[in-house]
């Protein structure tokens, strides 16, 4: 049967579209991929071989399932390549000792470990133990932070706050706060933060709406979308890209 399928699998793929169309539906994060167009100066279906396709899909319906899930992989493979050329060149940009990042351990160190989160994520509040095993494994640990907040409103409040807390050499502290506490995206919620991190307050919330943040921000987002990082948490490691949450040993592997 999969001898069947891996035969068919190409073509099936024209009557499997209506499948792997509604399956893309109920992902909101992740934008649909494009139907993949016949490639240019591709001969013709043979229209024998066509009928053949029919009269298996009718006595095997099965295999539309089998050839969208084939589909669906190689997508995965090609979307996976192209995110890791384009990793390639963020990594050395954002490995810099200018980075836009937000930088955590060793600002020297020569392992850097680019983090893309979101505080309303928790996935991400998952990863922050991986982010902090990381830094107390290695002194040579760098971990660049890039806002990336795509879970609405109150992501980009927390985002503005930890960037501000970042002008005052408070980022550390205000990362692994927010992670570890439940924190309202409001004046109180924000001002109890400051007090308990010893950030100035009143810097902190003229500086989330300044111009300074607001640039920067602008920065990690464009950064986010030349990336195509739709979800978090996304790492980019010395050696590797990982678009969702691992645990420490492949992050660090």
């Amino acid at each position: 049967m999969k001898r069947i399928a891996s035969a068919f699998a190409d073509t099936a793929l024209l009557l499997a579209a209506p499948v792997t169309m509604a399956l893309a539906v109920t992902c909101a994060m992740v934008p649909a991929a494009k139907a993949q167009e016949p490639a240019e100066g591709s001969a013709p279906l043979d229209p024998a071989f066509l009928e053949q396709l029919r009269i298996a899909l009718r006595e095997h319906p099965e295999l539309v399932a089998i050839a969208s899930t084939e589909h669906e992989r190689r997508q995965r493979e090609e979307q996976m390549k192209v995110m890791v050329e384009r990793a390639d060149a963020a990594r050395t940009e954002l490995s810099k000792s200018d980075t836009i990042g937000l930088v955590m351990g060793n600002p020297e160190g020569r392992e850097t470990y680019i983090e893309f989160l979101d505080y309303r994520c928790g996935f991400c509040r998952r990863a922050h133990d991986e982010v902090n095993q990381l830094i107390a494994d290695s002194k040579e640990t760098r971990i660049v932070t890039i806002m990336r907040p795509v879970l609405g409103p109150d992501s980009e409040t927390l985002a503005r706050f930890a960037m501000a807390a970042a002008q005052q050499g408070k980022f550390a502290a205000a990362n692994n706060y927010l992670y570890e506490n439940e924190v309202a995206a409001d004046d109180a919620g924000l001002e109890q933060v400051s007090k308990a991190i010893g950030a100035d307050w009143n810097k902190i919330r003229s500086a989330m709406t300044g111009n300074d943040v607001s640039a920067r921000l602008a920065e990690h987002n464009r950064i986010g979308d030349d990336l195509q990082v739709h979800g978090t948490p996304f790492f980019i490691t010395p050696t590797k890209v990982h678009p969702g949450y691992v645990p420490f040993d492949q992050l660090k592997g």
